[in-house]
């Protein structure tokens, strides 16, 4: 059995304790010390997983450690983030500074975005660097590639296949003895059409990574609103996205109105923030729209939707916008419909009666 102690905001989940299947939380503060048999979804201030876990793992959050075993791949967006673990899948993090620790060890491949990144640990496969400013002292089996400003590969950095990055200035390189393959510096040079479409793909999934962790986040403070809203939203699409419509063109008007007056400062002030907060959250209000009617999921199963399913149907929308905002011409159209329709499920009105159900023909 799973011993899970939740206060108001703490989320532990003991030693000793083994928990059997999806584990999907959100708090200020979570610890994770007991055994996981399954996928984790957590979303939180401070995150530390020490105990093992045999699936998955998905964090959001601000400063996150994993110091425990996982058997799958890890998926990992935050501020300041700590890795020493042993992972058996892919590694694929996001965030200000990273730091991975001598004794990682990766199985498979690793992508890793940042500005300030300290990157050691051993690698199986392809490891793929994009931040400000990398320092490498791992060992990888395979190819390294790197994107960014100022790139360094210390003694004890070890390469089996080449090295390839992308910079307008040399990489120190303090053993070339250690590169078994070829070392490829690719200045900056001005973009090509293929420089810019992989520039988009990037920008994607950039994006992509982005949103899940607001969607993490947003669903832990606001999920059950989020919900009532997509109900509403599917229910009556077309008042939804007219109301969507008037706040967008409306709101700015009422802002300045109240921001020219000294008593409607404070009341401006407050628009402007909800203006900024619908335009942040409008993509993740559709998208989980989206995944529930790529799933054909029914209203009463929404409504009983746990943390981690919530999540994993902004994750299935978050996909579908992402592939089409990247089609020429057509996209540009589509990400402005499905801004309009993310701030329609936003502003939608929960009060709204339900339609009336259909009356069965009486018996002649």
């Amino acid at each position: 059995m799973a011993s899970v102690a939740r206060a108001e905001t703490d989320i532990t989940l003991d030693q000793n304790a083994v928990h059997q299947g999806f584990f999907a939380k959100a708090g200020d503060r979570i610890d994770l010390n007991g055994v996981v048999n399954g996928d984790v979804w957590v979303a939180g201030s401070d995150i530390n997983i020490a105990g093992p876990i045999d699936g998955n793992l998905y964090v959001a959050g601000d400063k996150i450690r994993i110091t425990g075993p996982v058997t799958g791949s890890i998926h990992v967006v935050g501020s300041d983030i700590t890795i020493n673990s042993k992972i058996s899948g892919s590694m694929y993090l996001a965030g200000s500074k990273i730091y991975i620790d001598d004794a990682t060890q990766i199985g498979r491949s690793a992508g890793i975005a940042g500005s300030s990144l300290r990157i050691a640990g051993a690698y199986s496969d392809q490891i793929y660097l994009a931040g400000s400013n990398i320092v490498f002292s791992g060992q990888a089996n395979r190819n390294l590639r790197m994107a960014g400003g100022q790139i360094k590969l210390t003694e004890t950095a070890k390469v089996a296949g080449s090295v390839r990055y992308d910079s307008e200035t040399e990489a120190v390189i303090a053993n070339d003895k250690l590169i078994a393959g070829q070392v490829i510096h690719d200045p900056a040079r001005p973009k090509s059409n293929g420089t810019e479409w992989r520039q988009r793909l990037w920008d994607a999934f950039l994006g992509y990574i982005t949103n899940i962790a607001t969607a993490a986040l947003m669903l832990a403070f606001v999920g059950a609103q989020l919900t009532d809203r997509a109900q509403t939203f599917r229910r009556l699409p077309i008042q939804s996205v007219v109301r969507g419509l008037g706040f967008l063109f409306l709101m700015p008007f009422l802002i300045i109105v109240a921001l020219v007056s000294v008593i409607g400062i404070p009341a401006g002030v407050l628009g402007l923030l909800a203006y900024i907060g619908a335009f942040l959250l409008a993509p993740i209000a559709i998208s989980f729209v989206l995944g529930v009617q790529l799933t054909k999921t029914p209203v009463k199963q929404v409504e009983k939707m746990g943390y981690g399913q919530k999540l994993q149907m902004i994750a299935l929308g978050l996909l579908v916008v992402s592939i089409l905002s990247l089609i020429p011409i057509f996209g540009g159209l589509m990400s402005f419909f499905l801004y309009l329709a993310g701030i329609g499920v936003l502003v939608a009105d929960i009060r709204a009666p339900a339609r009336p159900a259909k009356m069965a023909p009486k018996a002649s």
